[in-house]
């Protein structure tokens, strides 16, 4: 096993078998390929020691010539930015692979290893020095921030990991390689899934008649045991306009219509039945204008499913981030202003009128909390608040899961009372078949 130098005395950019020069970083494909049959076809720790053998100690062995000549190659020219392109697909290609099949411990390993201790140890070797800067860079990079999100949890880290579904969401919409796409899709569904069943859980024990033994499910938001009262509050719209109908109704009412008239009556169903004036007074004055003021050259045109999500769209980005950096000045203001419900209730009542809007809003939500995560929990506890009384709304309104508040007159204990001392329970149910949570180890 040699590290250093091309075998041979082979040159950086040499000539293949036909005799015409090769491009110099045209086989890169060797990499990937070199992973993709490994993590095929060997066990994730013959895979975790391949990796560090090439990226981490970078030695040529048998197996690895062909993968090893290409990464000394990039070393060679000195392209920092096409090794880290590298670097980053090839683990997103294990990661990919252990996720489908929950070996959440090999992707542990895999992120653990760029903290290795050798990687700041001295090295005379240019080629090797060169290399382990570039790995100390990766380590200190955005991506590998994003990385880590496959093998955090939300009890460890920064308060930001509580939230990784939306995190992760972005990056299925805007990861830099199609592996990292369908790794964070399936992983932000993952959480998803079994946030909505531990919330099911937490919520059908928690009101049940317990031995004093016993200890019910783990409460997986971070509001305590105002969950319920949230819930309760969600949820006790009955009658025909509760907001599945009237985004049933509202949908009937704009088709056929023209684009601004959807845009007016679109604000009308935003602010219908809000009960805090402040808010509604917000959205009349601050919402309105850019509704009005966005697309108007297809004002007298008949409203489009394309004109109706760009809409959506934008109106999201109104209420949460418009520049995709900074929260949008509705934002603070609705927050500051409203409660917080009301705004989240408002953000679900656009995704029932076009569904295909969802990872829009995660993705909105996702920058907001990269926005804030340097600062610390106390700091943004009326943001965590916010986004535990979005992902609970949305859970609630989940196609597989269903929610009922009904009037208790059993044992108080078991129950919640609402502000006329009225006690009522509320009970859970699967409407289909849900995702068994994802294993801790």
């Amino acid at each position: 096993m040699t590290s250093g130098a091309l075998p041979n005395g082979q040159q950086p950019d040499s000539p293949n078998l036909d005799g015409q020069s090769t491009p110099l970083y045209k086989n890169e494909e060797i990499i990937y390929n070199f992973f993709l049959n490994l993590v095929n076809t060997n066990s994730p720790e013959i895979v975790t020691i391949e990796f560090k053998t090439l990226f981490i100690e970078f030695v040529n062995t048998d197996k690895n010539t062909d993968a090893w000549n290409v990464l000394f190659r990039i070393i060679y020219a000195e392209d920092e930015e096409k090794f880290h392109k590298i670097l980053n697909r090839c683990c997103y290609i294990l990661v990919n692979n252990w996720q489908s099949t929950r070996n959440n411990a090999a992707i542990q390993d895999l992120i653990q290893m760029f903290q290795d201790k050798t990687i700041e140890s001295y090295t005379a070797s240019m080629s090797l020095h060169r290399l382990r800067t570039w790995l100390t860079n990766f380590s200190n990079s955005e991506d590998y921030k994003a990385l880590e999100l496959f093998a955090s949890r939300s009890e460890d880290g920064p308060w930001s990991h509580r939230y990784s579904s939306y995190l992760l969401a972005h990056q299925s919409v805007f990861g830099k390689s199609k592996e990292q796409k369908e790794a964070a899709k399936a992983l932000s569904r993952q959480l998803k899934e079994r946030f909505k069943f531990d919330l099911a859980m937490y919520t059908a024990r928690s009101q049940t008649q317990m031995m004093p033994q016993e200890v019910p499910n783990k409460n997986p938001t971070g509001l305590g045991n105002d969950v319920l009262r949230l819930i309760k509050t969600v949820v006790a719209k009955k009658g025909p306009y509760n907001y599945v109908n009237l985004a049933h109704i509202f949908i009937n009412q704009t088709q056929g219509g023209t684009y601004k008239s959807f845009k007016i009556a679109l604000k009308k169903y935003l602010i219908f039945s809000v009960e805090h004036q402040t808010f509604v007074d917000t959205i009349n004055n601050k919402l309105s204008s850019k509704l009005l003021e966005l697309g108007k050259n297809h004002d007298e045109e008949i409203l489009t499913p394309v004109l109706l999500k760009n809409t959506c769209k934008k109106t999201i980005e109104f209420l949460t981030t418009e520049n995709g950096k900074e929260p949008s000045l509705l934002f603070i203001l609705l927050l500051a202003n409203g409660n917080p419900m009301t705004l989240a209730i408002v953000l679900l009542k656009l995704v029932l009128i076009c569904k295909s809007c969802s990872p829009h809003l995660e993705a909105c939500l996702a920058n907001l909390i990269r926005y804030y995560e340097e600062q610390s929990q106390t700091e943004c506890k009326w943001l965590i608040n916010f986004l535990e009384v979005v992902r609970i709304t949305f859970a609630i309104y989940a196609d597989n899961v269903e929610y009922n508040v009904v009037r208790w007159d059993g044992d108080s204990t078991t129950g919640f009372s609402d502000s006329e001392n009225q006690s009522y329970r509320i009970f859970s149910s699967v409407k289909r078949p849900i995702l068994e949570p994802e294993d801790e180890g």
